[in-house]
């Protein structure tokens, strides 16, 4: 959270700080701003693009700084766990920023320009008095980016004996997630007659089976005889309908420009292949042979 780098150069007298998990849940940590999940996000994504980072890192850091919103949203959490190309992450992303947005037009949080919305505002205008920082860090708004909270050890948990129906209450904090998690896997295992164990399985052979389809690569149909073609052909055909069209072309001069040098009278296609390798010199050597 912001202050906090300079509160812990203050305790420990030291020259220099790092983080590490900290700055996978908000990236301008040491600037000392919480940004919003998703603006980070979009921002992130456009490195990933421009230096071709590996899908399985886009997805991890997409995990850390929309944490909490994935949490509110089960669908686009679920979706970015199968997802496979850049465009379909910038379309996540994009849902989840139409929702949050939504959420703060319908809080009364008018922020046409994003850029000028920041945490210190908030915290301001909200939530002013707070006692503690991890009070702070709960009360702040999903789409906020901050700190990931972590579970109390079972070495530190305090067990209540506050009569309930069940006996002893276990007075550890349970995220709403996990809650509504465990309610529908005892709903799912109950209705299929299965254990919880099993439907756990279950759900994890389908995330499988989602990103193997996802990964598999669509192209599209030859014009000619429906087989899959180049991703790039000029034809949108196969490797052997692009070169019956070329060689064909080639031979009937069609939408050529004809050239005069000297005695010598040339006609050029004004469309070739590069993606199947058929350029005029390798059709001018076929049609000659």
């Amino acid at each position: 959270m912001p202050g906090d780098v300079e509160r812990c150069l203050a305790e420990t007298d030291v020259e220099a700080v790092m983080s590490a998990e900290g700055v996978l849940n908000n990236p301008r940590l040491f600037d000392g701003t919480n940004p919003l999940s998703f603006e980070a996000a979009i921002e992130y994504l456009e490195f990933a693009d421009r230096y071709k980072a590996a899908t399985s890192a886009i997805r991890a850091h997409l995990f850390h700084m929309c944490h909490y919103s994935f949490l509110e949203y089960d669908d686009l959490r679920e979706r970015n766990a199968t997802i496979c190309s850049l465009r379909e992450f910038y379309e996540n992303v994009g849902e989840l920023r139409k929702r949050c947005l939504f959420e703060l037009r319908t809080a009364g949080m008018h922020c046409e320009k994003v850029d000028g919305f920041c945490w210190s505002d908030f915290v301001r205008r909200c939530c002013p008095n707070f006692e503690s920082l991890h009070e702070l860090v709960l009360s702040t708004p999903h789409f906020f980016c901050k700190p990931y909270v972590r579970k109390v050890p079972k070495s530190a948990v305090v067990w209540s004996t506050n009569e309930t129906d069940n006996g002893i209450q276990n007075t550890s904090s349970i995220s709403a997630y996990r809650q509504k998690r465990r309610a529908e896997i005892e709903r799912m295992a109950e209705e299929a007659g299965v254990s919880k164990r099993q439907i756990r399985k279950r759900e994890k052979r389908q995330r499988g089976r989602t990103k193997e389809l996802n990964r598999k690569q669509t192209y599209p149909e030859c014009k000619r005889c429906k087989h899959p073609a180049g991703m790039n052909c000029p034809w949108t055909m196969c490797r052997r309908c692009c070169k019956w069209t070329c060689t064909k072309r080639w031979r009937d001069g069609e939408g050529g420009q004809v050239q005069q040098t000297g005695a010598t009278t040339t006609t050029t296609p004004d469309k070739y292949c590069k993606v199947h390798g058929f350029t005029p010199k390798m059709m001018e050597a076929k049609c000659n042979a």
